[in-house]
C-alpha cells in the first residue's frame, strides 16, 4: 500500500486479528471505496469515504456460522529438492491433532492457489470434511500463483513429477508431526486437482488410501495438443509454457505421466466424477 493514510484505515478494519483486507471497488476519485475484510471463517464488507467512519454493509453466509467452523492455519515446509512450499491445515473442532484421518485437498488450475481467507474455491469442501472429523491439508505446490514467477515456472514439465512430489512431501510433513494417520490419507481434487488425485492413486498408492477425482484430466499430452488457441486458458505464460518441454522434448516421459497409462497398476481405490 503506497498511501500511508489509506493503509492505516484499512489496517484498522482488520483489528488485532489476522485478516485479508481487499479493496473490491472504488470511484474515479479514489475517495469512495468498498472493502472486504476476509478471514478463514467469513467476510465482512464496509464502505469507506473520506471524512467518514467506515460503514458496515454486510457479511456473507459463512460469517453467520463462524463460531461453528474449523480454523485454518498457514503452514510451510521444505520439499525434497529444498524449495519452500506453503499451504494450509484445517483441523476438526474438538479433536486432538494426533493421527487424524486426513484429506489432501488439491486445488485446480494448476496455476490457481488455495487461500487462507474466505472466498477460496475449496472452502465449502474444506469445512465439510473438517466437520466430519478429517484433517484437511491444502498445498500450494510449484505452479501455484501468488508466490512469484519462479515458483510458477518450476512446474514446467512437472505435472506428475516434482509438482506431485510437493503434494506427497506435504503429506509426509503432516505425518511426521503426528497430525495425519499415514494409513488413512485420501487425495481429492477437481480439474488439474483431479489429475493429481489420479496420479496419486496410480503412481504413489503407498501414500494414499483412496483418491477422488472430479472432472480430472487423464491425458495431459492430448489435452495440451488439442488446446484451443483463443485465450490460452488464461494461464500464466499461456499453454505454451506448460506444453513446450513435456510435449515436444520428452514425449515418452510425458506419456508415462498419464494416469490412464497406469490404469492396470492402480492400487488405491479411486472414484471419478465427470460432468
Amino acid at each position: 500500500m503506497f498511501d500511508p493514510a489509506l493503509d492505516a484505515r484499512l489496517s484498522a478494519l482488520a483489528g488485532d486479528k489476522p485478516a485479508e483486507v481487499l479493496v473490491t471497488s472504488l470511484d474515479q476519485t479514489d475517495k469512495v471505496l468498498t472493502v472486504a475484510v476476509a478471514t478463514d471463517r467469513g467476510t465482512r464488507t464496509y464502505l469507506l469515504r473520506d471524512g467518514h467512519e467506515p460503514r458496515f454493509l454486510g457479511e456473507n453466509r459463512l460469517s453467520l456460522i463462524a463460531k461453528d467452523l474449523a480454523p485454518t492455519a498457514p503452514i510451510t515446509y521444505t520439499a525434497r529438492d529444498r524449495i519452500t512450499v506453503h499451504g494450509y491445515l484445517t483441523l476438526p473442532v474438538g479433536a486432538a491433532p494426533q493421527r487424524l484421518p486426513t484429506v489432501l485437498l488439491v486445488h485446480g488450475g494448476p496455476w490457481a492457489r488455495d487461500r487462507w481467507g474466505d472466498g477460496a474455491a475449496s472452502r465449502a469442501m474444506q469445512q465439510f470434511l473438517a466437520n466430519r472429523g478429517y484433517a484437511v491439508l491444502q498445498v500450494n505446490c510449484r505452479g501455484s500463483s501468488g508466490y512469484g514467477r519462479n515458483h510458477v515456472e518450476k512446474a514446467r514439465g512437472e505435472f506428475a513429477g516434482r509438482m506431485h512430489d510437493d503434494l506427497v512431501d506435504g503429506v509426509r510433513w503432516a505425518v511426521e508431526r503426528g497430525v495425519a494417520d499415514p494409513q488413512r490419507v485420501a487425495i481429492y481434487g477437481a480439474g488439474s486437482g483431479g489429475y493429481s488425485a489420479l496420479v496419486g492413486a496410480t503412481f504413489t498408492p503407498e501414500v494414499f488410501a483412496c483418491a477422488v477425482d472430479v472432472v480430472g484430466v487423464t491425458d495431459i499430452a492430448r489435452l495440451l495438443e488439442a488446446a484451443p488457441p483463443i485465450g490460452s486458458w488464461a494461464c500464466p505464460g499461456g499453454t505454451a509454457m506448460w506444453a513446450t518441454r513435456p510435449c515436444r522434448k520428452t514425449a515418452r516421459a510425458w506419456t508415462r505421466s498419464r494416469p490412464s497409462t497406469g490404469l492396470s497398476m492402480r492400487k488405491s481405490p479411486s472414484s471419478s466424477c465427470t460432468a
